[in-house]
């Protein structure tokens, strides 16, 4: 689960940089999860995909990861996702819609 993938900023509070991953250290994950991948080492799903294993009780691999993204931040967009992306890794992505349109 990843919440905000963005470089720290000084008036961030605590929890932000809690929950914050830099962008280089983003694209360090993704190289490692796209080279466990193609060696087999790992299975990257969709939460759809993970619902179907379930139900069906049947995984294709011993090590399916799931990967998310939570609230819906502008730099899920612009910076997880175009990231992920180059890598060819899916993402959930968690979106308040509460919020869709408030500053």
């Amino acid at each position: 689960m990843y919440h905000y993938i963005r470089d720290d900023m000084p008036t961030d509070p605590n929890i932000t940089h809690f929950l914050s991953v830099s962008k280089d250290h983003f694209r360090r994950h993704m190289q490692y999860l796209s080279a466990l991948r193609d060696t087999g080492a790992v299975y990257l799903a969709t939460v759809n995909q993970l619902a179907e294993f379930q139900k069906h009780h049947c995984y294709p691999h011993s090590h399916v990861f799931v990967l998310t993204a939570d609230d819906g931040w502008e730099d899920s967009y612009y910076n997880l996702w175009s990231i992920a992306n180059t890598y060819h890794i899916p993402f959930s992505f968690s979106i308040i819609v509460d919020d869709i349109g408030k500053p």
